[in-house]
């Protein structure tokens, strides 16, 4: 018999009617939690990516230099990455479902605060306030997919969140030549509006969010996954979150060697993610292009990077769930060839670009893709019910890489000398010191 209207309703609000949820009805809430959590996702980096869009209009409008707005950006990754350190232990303790929506809003209104300022100081507090915010997204989630999916397709679950994140930078690519068309092109002033606009789907998806998900399997009637277990693997105690306290979470997550190793291939993999996104435009722009050109060509980057979220993490799954560094660093290794082509191949404004679009999408698909084990790594050491705090840890140091490219790179691109020649070479050996160190880490126990 169809569910009628009080049934219908029972479901959405996360209430089965019959209250004996089956296997079929608890595949549809891993599903409509992840597929919430990456609509929600899909619209926090309008808060975080438009600031590489906005670069070049800044630099005229404020008179600011390059490794100065390095610097900028380099503040908010910090804050970033420390915020990522506190609001995963947080997101352990209060779930993903309060702690994405809070970081939704709060982000809008601090972007909005962001694009009235002029004077270092206050773009520097706000952008880095907005930072902090940020930061309460991706923990968090990692820990909704962690109660929400089982092992054997965590990798997958993980690759399509990112693939949120992926085509996130799409549409601030999108959204960012859509609002500076909007505006006299002469007017340099008009990146404000790169905060403002697009920020107001991020609230609205943090909202609609927060009445479509629910933080673990039991608040909808299910039992625990993998009956019941919240246990962590042999490196870290056997907590429940709500018996263990904050210091307890980090000193199981910081007291596991293996997974402190695999945080260390995400800080390089995240310096040359980065180091992409942030210069990108910025290289384009200075090969003569103009910036919303730029942004048309260099569309392929942020394409390659959700493909190749998807494609990393499927691969884990499929055929290597119990080595998943093995990935990591296949396409590590493949980006920093990718970075060397790059750098034999400079942008010429009245040169043929079809060359540089593949390279774009192709750099951005395998060190993207790299991610996705790596996240798919956390629960597998540390346990599921430590996985927002391993998770959070894990972007932390992630995004201490993040910072660090922002004034090295502006510097290097600053000089005569060096330029973008020595900008991806110093992409090609990271992403190649982190393959190396993929290599080198340890295999991951059994599972969770």
């Amino acid at each position: 018999m169809p569910l009628d209207a009080c049934a219908s309703t029972a479901i959405l609000i996360g209430v089965h009617p019959s209250g004996q949820p089956n296997t079929q009805h608890l595949r549809y809430w891993q599903w409509r939690v992840l597929l919430a959590l990456m609509f929600c996702y899909l619209f926090y980096y309008t808060g975080r990516l438009a600031i590489g869009h906005a670069m070049p209009l800044m630099e005229q409008d404020l008179g600011y230099s390059k490794q100065q707005l390095g610097w900028l950006t380099a503040v908010a990754l910090g804050a970033y990455g420390v915020g990522q350190a506190i609001n995963g232990n947080l997101g352990d303790w209060l779930g993903g479902r309060r702690m994405i929506t809070l970081g939704a809003l709060g982000s809008m209104i601090l972007c909005w605060a962001f694009s009235f300022m002029d004077t270092a100081f206050w773009l520097v507090v706000f952008w880095g306030a907005n930072g902090f915010v940020q930061s309460m997204g991706w923990a968090p989630g990692g820990r909704l997919i962690s109660l929400w999916w089982p092992r054997e397709r965590r990798g997958l679950a993980f690759g399509l969140y990112m693939l949120s994140a992926g085509m996130a930078t799409v549409l601030v690519w999108c959204t960012s030549d859509l609002v500076l068309g909007l505006f006299d092109p002469h007017d340099p002033s008009r990146w404000r509006w790169l905060f403002r606009l697009p920020l107001l789907a991020l609230g609205a998806a943090g909202i609609l969010f927060y009445l479509l998900v629910r933080d673990r399997p039991e608040d909808v009637g299910f039992a625990p996954l993998d009956g019941g277990e919240a246990a962590s693997s042999v490196e870290s105690p056997d907590l429940s979150p709500t018996h263990s306290t904050w210091h307890e979470r980090y000193r199981a997550v910081l007291g596991n060697p293996a997974f402190l190793l695999a945080a260390l291939v995400i800080v390089f993999q995240s310096f040359a993610r980065y180091g992409l996104l942030t210069w990108s435009a910025v290289y384009y722009n200075d090969a003569g292009i103009t910036i919303n050109d730029a942004l048309k060509l260099t569309l392929s980057l942020p394409i390659g990077m959700g493909l190749g979220a998807v494609a990393g993490g499927y691969f884990s799954d499929r055929w290597f769930v119990s080595r998943r560094s093995a990935v990591v660093a296949l396409f590590l290794g493949i980006s920093a060839a990718c970075f060397l082509v790059m750098r034999a191949n400079p942008v010429i404004a009245s040169g043929d670009q079809r060359l540089g679009i593949a390279l774009l999408f192709l750099t951005g698909f395998f060190v993207y893709g790299a991610q996705g084990p790596l996240w798919a790594i956390c629960p597998d050491l540390v346990g599921r019910e430590h996985s927002g705090t391993a998770v959070g840890i894990m972007d932390a140091l992630a995004y201490g890489g993040a910072a660090a490219q922002g004034p090295l790179l502006g510097y290097i691109v600053s000089r005569q000398d060096a330029g973008y020649s020595a900008l991806f070479l110093t992409l090609a050996m990271v992403t190649a010191a982190g393959a190396i160190l993929a290599l080198l880490s340890a295999r991951p126990r059994a599972a969770r």
